[in-house]
């Protein structure tokens, strides 16, 4: 149990993270606002549900013990989740408005503004996670990996209040583009050396 008590705090601070742009844009925005800002993190959620599988899937295949080709299983795994990342992202992007409208009604469709921010953390969080999965936890970099959760909690929360405060779903958005993007941009340095001495 104590071995799991690092990955348990990660787990932790991200998901009180990962629950804060609601309440954040339920005090600060009207409710027509919120409503809107609410769908598009609401398809936002439901994208990361195919991260997470695929992750999941991915982190059992490269890390097989048996397997003779870590750093290519690395490398496979990486483009998936990139791919996925833009393919994913680009469609938050374009079709959120279009999608939450059929969805959940026109009447609180995601603003585009919103659904582009949207996006590009969608990309920024599926470019991360084999980073986290495959090489920064079994490598035991848990200080470095908790560091950049609390990192990018203390932008993306910052930024979300400066939104609420000033009324803009818009700087909400970006709250949650900026968190992911700092996250992102601690984690890829080291994990790619990691990598890079994988045999």
């Amino acid at each position: 149990l104590a071995s799991l008590v690092p990955t348990a705090t990660i787990d932790a601070a991200g998901n009180a993270y990962g629950s804060t742009p609601i309440p954040i844009a339920t005090v600060g925005l009207s409710p027509a606002d919120a409503s809107s800002f609410a769908s598009a993190d609401r398809v936002y959620r439901i994208g990361l549900l195919a991260v997470v599988a695929v992750g999941n899937a991915f982190q059992a295949w490269v890390l097989a013990p048996a397997a003779s080709d870590h750093r290519r299983r690395h490398g496979v795994a990486l483009a998936a989740l990139a791919s996925i990342g833009l393919v994913g992202g680009l469609g938050i992007a374009l079709l959120g408005p279009w999608a939450t409208a059929v969805l959940f009604g026109a009447a609180v469709a995601a603003e585009p503004a919103s659904a582009v921010l949207f996006g590009v953390a969608f990309v920024f969080i599926s470019f991360a996670t084999p980073l986290v999965r495959n090489l920064l936890i079994p490598a035991g970099r848990y200080r470095l990996v908790l560091a950049a959760t609390i990192a990018s909690a203390i932008v993306g929360v910052g930024t979300m209040l400066v939104g609420a405060s000033t009324d803009s779903a818009t700087l909400i958005a970006s709250g949650v583009a900026a968190a992911e993007a700092v996250s992102f941009g601690i984690l890829v340095g080291p994990a790619l050396r990691l990598w890079r001495s994988v045999d």
